[in-house]
């Protein structure tokens, strides 16, 4: 049985989960560094729009009962093609084998796409850079800037991505590593075995 990665929705689509924004507008923050006086702590936080490449993370459920209407804004990753991903963080060559092989936690690495008219290559979504934008300035862009335009992943591959998603946020750090059974004490005589 064949799974596409990638379906086509078309322009009066829904907004889901697993929807791509190519060339969204969000924000990036950065604090203002004003003239201070001994003491100040700078307030002003600055913008900077930014153009970025995103997924919806956010739910579908919350998307389609209100949930998100309520809250007004909708939460996203940021989505790299292979290469920029390598360039901008400096991945070695070693470490780019763990994300093909799903074992660096905190990206996703996804299947080349072969529609026309979309980047091809494979993308590495950025589970560490989490983003929100306003739900209406999303549903805007699909509506208007994205006419024509628009990917959404497929399931499976959807459900693989946000089981990883989850997993990187529901880790627990255990204060003691376990040790291995190779570097236990042998055991002695009053030593309790299981039943």
């Amino acid at each position: 049985m064949d799974f596409p990665w990638y379906v086509r929705p078309d322009d009066t689509a829904g907004i889901e989960q697993g929807d791509f924004l190519f060339g969204f507008t969000t924000i990036k923050e950065g604090l203002v560094k004003p003239e201070l006086e001994e003491g100040q702590q700078p307030t002003a936080i600055k913008g900077i729009p930014t153009k970025n490449n995103l997924i919806i993370i956010s739910h579908t459920c919350d998307i389609e009962d209100g949930t998100l209407e309520a809250v007004g804004y909708i939460q996203l990753l940021p989505v790299y093609s292979f290469p920029d991903f390598v360039r901008n963080t400096k991945t070695t060559k070693g470490n780019q084998g763990y994300i093909f092989e799903d074992k660096k936690i905190g990206v996703h690495l996804l299947e080349k796409c072969d529609f026309e008219g979309f980047p091809t290559g494979h993308f590495v979504i950025d589970f560490m850079d989490l983003r929100v934008a306003p739900l209406q300035e999303v549903k805007n862009f699909l509506q208007n800037d994205s006419s024509g335009k628009r990917l959404r992943l497929s399931t499976p591959y959807l459900e693989k991505m946000t089981q990883r998603f989850a997993h990187v946020y529901m880790r627990v750090g255990l204060p003691e590593k376990l040790i291995p059974p190779e570097k236990m004490d042998p055991p002695t005589d009053s030593t309790v075995t299981p039943r």
